[in-house]
């Protein structure tokens, strides 16, 4: 009876390809010391790559170095989860694989300072889909000499925005884990900062990603707020349809900002946000109430822009009409100046200028503001598109989170149902003759019809845009995920946690 080692190596690649790729590694080694003598595929042992030891860093490169020239473009999955490991050699053997379309990086206070971090993003690296940044910067024993030198990772978002790589990625993670709350009292000095002028810094990278079809973001920065520079560029993110925020200082009146901001979200990731303080019993209400009105936050800052167009159209038109008048003035004032220089006597009584005339005409034409009355038109709200959002608060434990979901979905039918009586109020207007605009999301790179003035990314409503709601369009309330970071069975069939797994192939 033939035994194992006779099966075709196509049938061991056929195995090998249903592991998940971060068990792929050890799954593939684990069979060929089984069946040393099968002919078992050995790219699949390069697929992906995670190394977890400065020791395992060095015998990699040097293999890639010593070994067959084909093992390097085996390389697709390269993942580094050592933070004591040589700058210089993983920078080097980043430099080595040329097919590389997912890359993570741990970055510890003793391997990677901002300046070698930087040189990463000097080469491109052509089909990358992936890329992960964890930061974890804290020292035991207190240093300032970052704090003296000025290093910061500030150029790293910097050098992000200049690297032509970034315009192919998918998926782009940002990540600084939290201080450990078991060293953190033992520690009486401020820990190093990772980034410093994130007000600054943040949006140049954002700009960057304009043109992309970036569909999941994460940027997890314990504490800090983030929101005024998420929210700094337009049209950031076009793409972007899950949202990690996690641990970073957002509330609970920043949520429908981002929601309305980044208008195709539709997974976002709160989990050790300051959220929900539990102070009132009605937030979880609130919340959900919250994101089933974003469409009508969305709607009123579109309109407001639209008045103000108004306005600095009609003030331009009035500038324009205050200078033509001037014009005229100056040339009138200049033509009897030169009847009056002309040779011949004049009467006493023949006046050459007429004051009351040129005053009257010259204060109607300068004083009168054009005749442009602002049209009323009103910009109708879109549907929700979240589908999950994941939270947690220090004042739940598990036997709250049914009820805490009830009271999500309640307020999120109690938003719904003020978006209809608004959107019912609007059908009445276009009967009576107002005119109703819709927004038309654009396409990644166009204009963003957020920051649009005029009419620009508005279109005229369709008499089937009122009657349309659908499942679709948001009548069903979002799963709320109350389970937290890290696998478990609390987590809900679906939720956000569970799709960024699937992204970030982890579960930090």
């Amino acid at each position: 009876m033939p035994g194992l080692d006779t099966l075709p190596s196509e049938l061991y690649s056929a195995i090998l390809d249903q592991l998940p790729s971060e068990f792929l590694q050890e799954g593939c080694l684990s069979l060929t010391r089984c069946l040393p003598n099968a002919p078992i595929p050995q790219f699949h042992l390069f697929q992906c790559v995670r190394l977890k030891s400065s020791d395992q860093v060095l015998k990699f490169y040097r293999r890639l170095r010593t070994g067959p020239d084909s093992a390097v473009s085996w390389v697709q999955d390269f993942s580094l989860e050592a933070w004591n490991a040589d700058a210089e050699i993983v920078i080097d053997l980043i430099r080595l694989l040329p097919r590389l379309r997912s890359l993570n990086v741990f970055i510890g206070p003793s391997n990677f300072n901002p300046e070698r971090l930087v040189e990463i993003f000097s080469t491109p690296i052509p089909g990358l889909k992936r890329l992960s940044l964890r930061f974890r910067p804290y020292v035991q024993r207190a240093t300032y000499f970052q704090f003296l030198k000025g290093s910061y990772f500030d150029s790293t978002l910097v050098g992000l925005s200049k690297w032509p790589s970034i315009t192919s990625l998918e998926a782009l993670s940002i990540v600084q884990d939290a201080l450990d709350p078991a060293s953190a009292p033992t520690q009486a000095f401020a820990q190093p900062l990772v980034f410093f002028e994130l007000e600054k810094c943040l949006p140049i990278l954002l700009r960057s990603l304009q043109p992309t079809q970036l569909a999941a973001f994460r940027l997890r920065l314990p504490l800090r707020t983030t929101t005024r520079s998420l929210t700094a560029v337009p049209h950031a993110l076009p793409c972007a349809t899950l949202l990690d925020f996690s641990t970073c200082g957002i509330t609970e009146p920043d949520v429908d900002v981002l929601l309305a901001r980044f208008y195709r979200t539709q997974h976002l990731v709160l989990d050790g946000c300051p959220v929900i303080f539990g102070r009132r019993r009605d937030e979880w209400k609130m919340l959900g109430k919250r994101c089933a009105l974003v469409g009508v936050q969305r709607a009123k800052q579109r309109e407001r822009r639209l008045g103000l167009w108004f306005e600095e159209v009609r003030a331009q038109l009035a500038a324009a009409a205050a200078t033509a008048a001037s014009t005229e003035v100056n040339e009138e004032a200049t033509e009897t100046t030169d009847a009056k220089g002309k040779r011949g006597r004049k009467g006493l009584a023949a006046s050459t200028i007429s004051i009351r005339t040129h005053q009257s005409r010259a204060s109607s034409s300068a004083s009168d503001p054009p005749n442009l009355k602002a049209p009323k038109v009103r910009v109708l709200p879109p549907f929700p598109r979240l589908r999950s959002l994941c939270a947690t608060s220090t004042q739940l434990n598990a036997e709250m989170h049914a009820t805490v979901r009830r009271e999500f979905e309640a307020g999120w039918i109690e938003g719904l149902a003020q978006l209809a009586a608004t959107r019912a109020r609007l059908r009445q207007s276009h009967k009576n003759g107002v005119r109703v605009m819709v927004i038309v999301d654009p396409a990644p790179g166009d204009s963003d019809v957020g920051q649009a003035m005029g009419y620009d990314g508005l279109e005229d409503v369709g008499v089937e845009e009122f009657t349309r709601f659908s499942g679709e369009d948001g009548d069903v309330h979002p799963l709320l995920c109350l389970a937290g970071p890290g696998r478990g069975d609390e987590h809900l069939p679906g939720c956000a946690h569970a799709l960024g797994w699937d992204v970030w192939e982890n579960d930090w």
